[in-house]
C-alpha cells in the first residue's frame, strides 16, 4: 500500500479498505496535523510581536497603552514621553518648537523600536501615526524583522475628540511644552482631515475601537484578542 499526501489530505480513510488499517491511517493523519499546527504556532511565537496603538490626538491611546503594558508585561514606547524628556532637557516655548521636537521624538521612537525588534523583543508602541508618513517606516521594519502585529485604532467623532483634546491640554498632568491649548476647533479639525489618522498598511490584525463606548468589557476583549494571537513575551 502506498500512501500519498494528496490521498491523506482529501480522504485518509480511503487509502485502504481494511478497517483496522483505516483507523491507524486516520490516527496518523490527525497526529501529523496536530504536529503541524503546533509547529506553526511555535514558529509564530518565536517572532517579535508589535502592538501598535494609533489614532487621532485625544482619543485615549496613551491610557490604553500604559494599561496594556502593565497587564501584558511588555515595554511601552510612547512618543509624548520622549517629547517631554526633550522639553525638560532643551526647553520649550512656541507651538513651532513643539512641532519640531515632535519630529525628533518620532526619530527616537523608531530608533528604540528597531533596537527592540532586532533583538527579537515584543513591544507596545503608541502615538498618532500618520499613514502617508509612517507606512514606509513600518513596512521596512516588518520586512527586516518579520514581526507579527496587531493595530488598535482608537477613534471617536470630531466634537468628542476636540473636547478630550482641550481637557487634556488644560490638565495639570499635561506638559506645558506641548502648547496645544492654543489650537482652535477649526485648526484641530483641519489637522484631522489633512493628516488622516487611519490604520497603517501593515500585515496583521486590526481592531477599531470607538472610545465613546469604551469600558472594562471592551478592554478585556482587547486583551483576549491579543492573547489569542500568541505573543512572544521574551
Amino acid at each position: 500500500m502506498v500512501l500519498t499526501a494528496s490521498s491523506l489530505h482529501s480522504d485518509p480513510a480511503a487509502a485502504c479498505q481494511n478497517p483496522a488499517t483505516q483507523l491507524k491511517v486516520v490516527r496518523c493523519f490527525l497526529f501529523f496535523r496536530k504536529c503541524y499546527k503546533i509547529t506553526l504556532s511555535l514558529s509564530r511565537m518565536d517572532k517579535p510581536f508589535l502592538i501598535i496603538i494609533t489614532g487621532p490626538p485625544g482619543a485615549g491611546k496613551t491610557i490604553l497603552g500604559k494599561q496594556l503594558s502593565r497587564d501584558l508585561m511588555l515595554p511601552f514606547i510612547c512618543k509624548d514621553d520622549i517629547k517631554e524628556i526633550l522639553f525638560d532637557t532643551l526647553g520649550w516655548g512656541s507651538r513651532q518648537q513643539s512641532m519640531e521636537l515632535g519630529q525628533t521624538s518620532f526619530e527616537i521612537l523608531f530608533h528604540f523600536l528597531e533596537r527592540l525588534l532586532e533583538r527579537g523583543k515584543s513591544a507596545i508602541v503608541e502615538t498618532a501615526f500618520i499613514p502617508k508618513y509612517h507606512n514606509a517606516r513600518f513596512l521596512t521594519l516588518q520586512d527586516n524583522y518579520r514581526f507579527e502585529s496587531i493595530q488598535i485604532l482608537c477613534h471617536t467623532d470630531e466634537n468628542e475628540l476636540y473636547e478630550r483634546f482641550i481637557r487634556r491640554a488644560q490638565s495639570s498632568d499635561r506638559h506645558p511644552g506641548h502648547v496645544d491649548h492654543l489650537l482652535t476647533y477649526d485648526q484641530f479639525v483641519r489637522q484631522l482631515h489633512e493628516r488622516k489618522y487611519d490604520a497603517l498598511a501593515l500585515d496583521g490584525a486590526l481592531l477599531r475601537i470607538d472610545m465613546r463606548d469604551f469600558n472594562e468589557m471592551s478592554y478585556k476583549e482587547i486583551v483576549e484578542r491579543i492573547n489569542s494571537l500568541g505573543i512572544n513575551r521574551t
